[in-house]
């Protein structure tokens, strides 16, 4: 493999090269391999066929959970969410215990305690962990779908980048259905307040009940704005916001 350093950006095949960029740079090395044909077929990459079905299983599965919180993630995920919702979910899948190789599935591995362990405090946008940002006051009841925030005292309890001025808290359920391939998802009350405040109270519910049957997620989203002559803008693009799988049921 060497790196390609032409004035020409090239991506592709030519002349039995092949040409294929990174984030490091374009790279070149001769193209070939095995045939897709003798892949599917010989008895020999059995394996590989293993390896190529849960690959997809998992890609599947990261882009239903990945929609299922919509506009969310588009907006504050950090660059490797992606990868790293990866790696997560091919260790939900090694939780399922009961499939053959290349037959292990998400929606089994899920619904087993390890998975759920597994998941459970992922954070979707790692340049700003719950954990870093809301350290106590607030009590999920995933029955109820209630988040109740009591006494919280704000800048100690709830930290804050220096520049913003107000936060909004809501909370997301979502049911998804990785054996369907769908979910249902909604949003919960906002609970807002001002940085310079002393203590923050409220109660994150919703309107109504899911319909979907399934197993449910919660995510916390807290996110920061600026007030500038009386419009509040979000803060430096998201890159502060919180967005946190609390808990699944």
């Amino acid at each position: 493999m060497a790196k390609y350093n032409g004035l020409i950006t090239i991506e592709g095949q030519i002349d039995g090269l092949s040409f294929y960029k990174t984030a490091d740079g374009t790279f070149v090395r001769r193209a070939g391999g095995v045939k897709k044909s003798r892949i599917m077929n010989d008895s020999n990459f059995a394996r590989t066929r293993e390896n190529m079905s849960e690959f997809s299983e998992v890609a599947k599965s990261n882009k239903l959970m990945r929609n299922s919180f919509g506009y969310l993630l588009e907006k504050y995920k950090d660059s490797k969410m992606q990868a790293r919702l990866t790696s997560k979910l091919y260790e939900v899948l090694r939780n399922d215990t009961v499939s053959d190789r290349g037959e292990r599935s998400i929606a089994i591995g899920i619904g087993t305690e390890g998975g759920v362990d597994v998941m459970r405090g992922f954070d979707f946008n790692a340049r700003a962990s719950l954990s870093s940002v809301l350290f106590d006051g607030f009590t999920l009841d995933m029955e109820a779908s209630t988040l109740t925030l009591t006494d919280v005292v704000l800048g100690r309890g709830l930290k804050f980048p220096a520049a913003a001025t107000d936060f909004n808290i809501r909370l997301i359920e979502s049911v998804i259905r990785f054996e369907g391939g769908n979910f249902e998802t909604h949003e919960s009350n906002v609970v807002t307040g001002k940085t310079y405040g002393t203590t923050l109270n409220g109660v994150l519910s919703f309107e109504s009940p899911l319909t979907m049957q399934g197993q449910r997620y919660f995510l916390l989203v807290i996110e920061y704005l600026q007030e500038v002559n009386g419009n509040l803008y979000p803060l430096n693009n998201g890159a502060f916001n919180v967005v946190n799988l609390l808990d699944m049921v």
